[in-house]
């Protein structure tokens, strides 16, 4: 499986965005759910983790799981939502979480631990749920700042700079990477 480093991400990142107040962290991947950090540090919340990025919404991170005293590129992803504290392997290394996300997003991931119907039919039609955000967003009052064609876009082109591929089997692999921390 291919192999991304925390550092290309970020670079890339940094690539689209830079702010001197907001260093420590990139809000160019937000409107996807990808708050990134320059240097992942250790989640206290979450045993054997170090945050690299969250979604910016009750405080749901992404981690590297260590099973080793340091990261590697192999290192696997886990999911930590504080409320309840659960973790969820979201993908073999980086790269797999990325292609987990790269049609829909990140946000939405966390459906995953409060309604694992809804995560597998969101992540396994995309077009469909594109088009239900299409038809709330014409419903609401409200502008939204990070149009729908802006989520897309960055999706495109963080796809194509890492070529991504999304998951096939989603529901099948999602239940076999919750082996890793049972173990």
């Amino acid at each position: 499986m291919k192999a991304i480093r925390h550092e290309e991400l970020w670079e890339f990142a940094q690539k689209m965005e830079y702010t001197d107040e907001d260093a420590y962290r990139s809000g160019a991947l937000d409107a996807i759910g990808l708050l990134l950090h320059e240097v992942p540090f250790e989640n206290h919340r979450c045993e054997n983790c170090l945050q690299f990025a969250g979604t910016g919404g009750d405080f749901i991170t992404y981690n590297y799981w260590l099973e080793q005293p340091f990261l590697s590129q192999t290192a696997p992803i886990i999911m930590h939502i504080p409320i309840p504290d659960t973790k969820i392997v979201v993908g073999e290394n980086l790269y797999d979480f990325l292609c987990l996300g790269c049609e829909l997003g990140y946000f939405y991931l966390s459906n995953y631990a409060f309604s694992p119907n809804d995560f597998l039919n969101m992540y396994q039609h995309p077009e469909a749920a594109w088009k239900k955000f299409e038809e709330e967003e014409l419903e609401s009052l409200e502008s939204d700042e990070l149009s729908l064609a802006r989520k897309r876009q960055l999706l495109t082109l963080l796809t194509e700079k890492f070529e991504l591929h999304p998951w096939n089997n989603i529901g099948d692999k999602m239940l076999k990477l919750q082996e890793i921390i049972r173990v």
